[in-house]
Formats: C-alpha cells, structure tokens, sequence
C-alpha cells in the first residue's frame, strides 16, 4: 500500500509539472504567431544595382499618408523581406551606408539619393496580405 502511494504522489509531481507547462503553453499562444496589425501587410522582393543582387543595405518603407515605417535588411542575394509594412502608398529608400564599415566586403556604393525618400524617386503601392516580387532596380 505504501508503494501505492509513493507511486501516486510521484505521478502527481510530474503530471502536475506537466499540466503546468501545458496550461503555460496555452495562455502563451505556443506555436503560434503573433496576430498581424491589420494596418501592415508582409513584403518581399529583390533590390538590384546595376543589374546586379545589392548583397547588404538596408530598404526602408514609409505610408505617404500616415507616420508609419518600416524597415527591412537587405542579404546578400539582394532579397528583402518583413511583415510590418504601411499598407497603401509608401515612398522607399536604400541604404549602403551602414554597411561601409560593418561589413566593408559586402559594401557597394550607390548614389545617395536613393538613401532618402524624399529623393529616391522610388514607390510602391502595398495591398493587405503577402506582397511577393516586390523588387527594385536602382
């Protein structure tokens, strides 16, 4: 009987760790994402320069119509992708230029206009959802 018992209560421990951790799993959200904000869409792309994949920049996303941005690191095939851009229309920029002495050999020299939107000249118009082939050629 005293088996039993000691059996019973190691049992209890362990599933009581165990229901712990799965409520704290539930309460969490385990697996899952964060819920989107409903006002930024995710995008994806490539910037080229030259003809060729810019391999380290940053690209920046800013609404045309309200005070929201967004940013996204640049690797070195040129892609790009985040999912915390404005919807809508968005005046874009490419920087180079934190990258001249982070990591001099992926550095490639643009003009600097492209490293303000005001001068950029370069925009793009983001739906809800997943914007894929989102891709600029500078």
């Amino acid at each position: 009987m005293n088996e039993v018992k000691q059996t019973f209560s190691v049992w209890r421990r362990r599933g009581g760790v165990a229901l712990v951790a799965a409520l704290a799993c539930v309460v969490a959200g385990c697996g899952r994402s964060p819920q989107a904000d409903p006002k930024r869409a995710a995008v994806s792309g490539v910037v080229t320069f030259r003809g060729k994949p810019l391999p380290a920049g940053t690209i920046s996303f800013e609404s045309a119509n309200s005070p929201m941005a967004s940013s996204a690191l640049i690797d070195a095939g040129g892609k790009y992708s985040t999912d915390r851009v404005p919807i809508g229309a968005c005046k874009v920029s490419v920087s180079t230029s934190s990258v001249r002495y982070g990591n001099p050999g992926a550095y490639v020299a643009i003009p600097e206009k492209y490293g303000d939107v005001a001068t950029s000249g370069l925009t793009t118009d983001i739906k809800a959802g997943e914007n894929e082939n989102v891709n600029f050629q500078l």
